[in-house]
């Protein structure tokens, strides 16, 4: 099973041409479960109208099954994280079979790579993953396992849901932490790229962030601390 896990917040014109349509085109070839947090930021002034067309979309992916939680209270990227993990141990009997598949809702395919073809090489990359001897299966614009899109193996996984002991950790932070446990690698950055992906990572750099435009456009800011709760402000 692979089961995709996503934070998101209310903006469902986004979501289809993004997370949406990875789960739809990927379902086509996978068993999927999808797993979503949906966070609505009181600062976004959601009408209620807006918000269950969104639910809507999210959950009318008819090739899998989707799990979909819904806070008002509180919310932020911190929370979400952990609640999307939370959920995977919590609401299902997980083998070492599984794979997770860590997709923010803002995330999206290159339009040169957005084809069929591109999610069928995905997919059969997936259903070999299990039994390769790499780690991570990395696809955003890192060389290494961090908050672009990733998909994880269960040891790994478990790892984080382990690490993962308060609302307050970034998702982020537990993604370097476990990678550097599981590798007894420490994460690098682009200017010093020494982690051996080679060795540990597939990698496919075929995702591009498509939020930051939607923030700019609407003056919305992620708060930048990696130790601490990642929320919204404006």
């Amino acid at each position: 099973m692979l089961y995709v896990v996503t934070t998101a917040t209310p903006r469902y014109e986004l979501h289809e041409l993004c997370c949406i349509l990875t789960v739809s085109e990927l379902s086509k070839h996978l068993d999927i479960t999808w797993i979503i947090n949906l966070d609505v930021p009181s600062l976004l002034n959601i009408s209620d109208e807006y918000l269950e067309t969104c639910k809507a979309k999210l959950t009318n992916v008819p090739t899998c099954k989707t799990i979909l939680n819904v806070n008002r209270v509180n919310p932020n990227f911190s929370r979400a994280g952990k609640w999307v993990i939370d959920a995977c141990f919590e609401q299902f009997a997980l083998t070492d079979d599984d794979l997770f598949f860590w997709l923010e809702d803002d995330w999206r395919i290159l339009n040169k790579y957005n084809n069929c073809n591109t999610y069928l090489n995905i997919a059969n990359i997936i259903k070999t993953f299990t039994i390769s001897e790499s780690l991570f299966f990395v696809m955003g614009r890192n060389y290494y396992p961090s908050g672009h899109p990733s998909i994880f193996k269960y040891d790994s996984w478990k790892k984080m849901h382990e690490l993962y002991t308060s609302p307050s950790i970034c998702m982020e932070v537990i993604i370097f932490t476990m990678a550097k446990i599981v590798t007894g690698r420490v994460r690098q950055t682009h200017k010093s790229p020494r982690f051996p992906q080679k060795r540990f990572c597939i990698v496919m750099r075929i995702f591009v962030d498509r939020g930051r435009k939607w923030r700019d456009q609407r003056s919305i800011h992620k708060t930048k601390s990696l130790g601490t709760d990642v929320g919204w402000f404006i």
